[in-house]
């Protein structure tokens, strides 16, 4: 939503420039801040640069661009902005009262690495803020604009650009958000799907070192193979110039098509950004040594919501030995076919990293598992992304029905994401320990169970 010119002001003058916001009641909120220079032409694959201060005071009362992508065809996750490769733009909304410096909350979008944007009014950061910290969204590169390796880039950039975006706004948080009522010793990064991944990236690369200290894993994956950037090198365009493809104008490269992060698009092993897979990273306690929330949803991907069990089953690759030690472990074709994807894609590796990173810093677990009961029935757990509107208190985006259970339920996730970020114990929650998950399920009381790890499920889905 945009403000309207006669909005009240918001003035802060900080590092980068002094920026004019407006003040929604209680909360100052400043849209559309660029945090880099606009990644165009000779900066097409390119690791942001930085921006001079500017001369003059900005208005930051509207979103950015979003990033580069499809049509998002209603997809909650995105802004209505115009799409436009010049989009390296945050957004933060901040208590309007005085106060000591506040913990910052730093939102990563979800969308497979190819679409999404942190002005979606799902991410509206008003809710939080108003529990005394300090919320901020941003965009990154998106699809071949943000994850792309050319034989002509520079070794040194690597091919994640739009994980070398995200490091950039967290080092203009760590510059500018005191001014904002914000402390850049406590930087909490959050994220759900590949921005949750995101977060694991980051936890992972020295280079991110010291630009948060607390991080949360929403639905994160975190347990795929990754290739090398020059085995994703698209042998289409190898031969092209590296100049000649940034002259194209960026409609031309969104027809390249939609890759998908199931089928392995996403960061690259570049030895930039990226040196190694996750779990190599976490087996070797070689990540950021930050305490850390991590979960999955109770049912991320339901196989007729995209398309069917061959659809579902296509995801995980398994071979009739795995398919078959998988039937056994699950006790039947039907609970293998309905939960192998979820389970496989999301809650192993989550529960994975929790139990792997527990003896580094302290760790807590979570499954969500909400869903009204209005559509209960059709869906049978909560899906993929279903937690953001409770995390951000805004269950008007979630696309059905909701109560006062799910307020309620809504009011504590968001309070414990707040207490976590202000270093606060909200209580019931028990810390991973060993193999131990000590798995916080957040859910109505009359909901179904999903189904239990058994002993012989556990072993199958590589769980020490």
């Amino acid at each position: 939503m945009l403000l309207l010119a006669s909005a009240v002001p918001a003035v802060v003058s900080a590092p980068a420039s002094v920026f004019e916001g407006a003040q929604d009641g209680d909360i100052a909120v400043f849209r559309g801040i660029p945090y880099a220079q606009p990644p165009v032409g000779a900066l097409r694959w390119r690791a942001p640069q930085p921006l001079p201060r500017a001369s003059a005071p900005r208005l930051a009362r509207e979103f950015g661009h979003i990033c580069m992508q499809p049509d998002p065809k209603g997809d909650a996750g995105v802004g209505v902005e115009t799409p436009s490769e010049d989009c390296l733009t945050l957004n933060i909304w901040t208590p309007a009262a005085k106060g000591p410096p506040r913990a910052v909350m730093v939102w990563l979008h979800g969308g497979g690495y190819t679409g999404g944007s942190g002005s979606a009014p799902l991410y509206d950061g008003s809710a939080l803020a108003r529990q005394g910290v300090v919320v901020v969204t941003l965009n990154y590169r998106l699809g071949k604009f943000g994850f792309f390796a050319h034989p002509q880039l520079a070794s040194g950039e690597g091919a994640n650009f739009g994980l070398l975006d995200q490091r950039a706004a967290l080092k203009w948080v760590k510059d500018n958000i005191a001014a904002f009522g914000g402390d850049p010793r406590r930087v909490t990064l959050f994220g759900n799907s590949a921005g949750g991944e995101s977060v694991l990236f980051h936890m992972a690369a020295r280079g991110s070192r010291g630009l948060f200290s607390r991080a949360i894993v929403q639905s994160g994956l975190g347990g795929r193979d990754l290739r090398p950037a020059a085995a994703s090198v698209d042998s289409d365009r190898a031969s092209t110039p590296i100049d000649d493809l940034r002259a194209l104008p960026p409609a031309a490269i969104i027809q390249w098509g939609t890759p998908s992060v199931y089928r392995g698009f996403g960061p690259t092993i570049d030895g930039v950004t990226v040196h190694e897979t996750l779990e190599k990273t976490f087996h070797a306690r070689r990540q950021a040594r930050v305490p850390l929330i991590i979960g999955y949803n109770g049912f991320e991907i339901p196989p007729a919501a995209i398309g069917g069990t061959a659809a579902a089953l296509a995801l995980v690759g398994h071979d009739a030995d795995q398919r078959a030690r998988g039937i056994a472990a699950y006790g039947g074709v039907a609970a293998y076919e309905q939960r192998i994807a979820s389970d496989a894609l999301f809650r192993a590796p989550a529960l994975r990293l929790a139990r792997l990173h527990a003896p580094a810093a302290p760790t807590w677990s979570y499954e969500f598992d909400v869903v009204s009961p209005a559509v209960r029935g059709r869906l049978g757990g909560a899906p993929h992304a279903s937690e953001r509107a409770y995390v951000f208190g805004n269950l008007s985006r979630l696309g059905w029905p909701t109560d006062a259970r799910d307020a309620d339920l809504a009011h504590d996730i968001g309070q414990r994401w707040v207490a976590f970020a202000k270093g606060e114990d909200r209580g019931g929650w028990q810390r991973v320990t060993g193999n131990d998950a000590a798995t916080l399920r957040f859910t109505h009381d009359d909901a179904p169970a999903q189904p239990p790890l058994s002993p012989a499920l556990a072993h199958y889905l590589g769980l020490p």
